[in-house]
């Protein structure tokens, strides 16, 4: 007889971090910057905003509602090269990797869920309920946020990619 995971006497704890060039967060990063260019022109903007990576090629798409314009060709291939994808040798880099964005006005059945005079009869849209812990311009784990174990994973990798970096300026 099996147990599930809640019923079982005993659980294996891990915790995984990845490096700023690994795709999952460098697509973060793209989304974020998106983002954050838009809520800068137009604090009213509903962004449903993800980001793909491949070999060569960010895509991003969704759904976005905005009075604002960003380049966001631009904001991708900039967001590459903060990361550090700046030579063509490492098999992607922010002058040549290609950028496809396919992005539409959201869903009016959407913006009716989110539309209202009166805060407590607003919705969440498509996106149901989500909690999330990200790291954004602090340290999560210093206010007790983030588990000790992750944070020192963090923490290892973020040393990792400040040398790779000084490695890189120093070629």
């Amino acid at each position: 007889m099996s147990l599930s995971f809640l019923e079982s006497p005993n659980y294996l704890f891990t915790s995984e971090s990845v490096t700023e060039g690994h795709p999952d967060k460098l697509c973060d990063k793209v989304s974020d910057a998106i983002l954050d260019a838009l809520l800068a022109e137009d604090p009213f903007s509903r962004v449903a905003c993800e980001t793909a990576a491949t070999t060569g090629l960010i895509l991003v798409l969704g759904e976005i509602t905005t009075n604002a314009y960003v380049d966001m060709a631009s904001i991708v291939r900039d967001t590459v090269r903060e990361v550090g994808y700046t030579r063509a040798k490492f098999g992607f880099d922010y002058e040549t990797c290609g950028t496809i964005v396919s992005v539409k006005e959201q869903s009016g059945d959407i913006a009716q869920g989110v539309d209202a005079s009166n805060i407590e009869d607003t919705g969440a849209g498509d996106q149901g309920h989500r909690q999330e812990t990200k790291r954004r311009n602090q340290r999560c784990h210093q206010h007790g946020a983030q588990p000790r174990e992750s944070a020192f994973a963090d923490g290892l990798l973020e040393r990792s990619a400040l040398f790779a970096k000084l490695v890189d300026e120093r070629d």
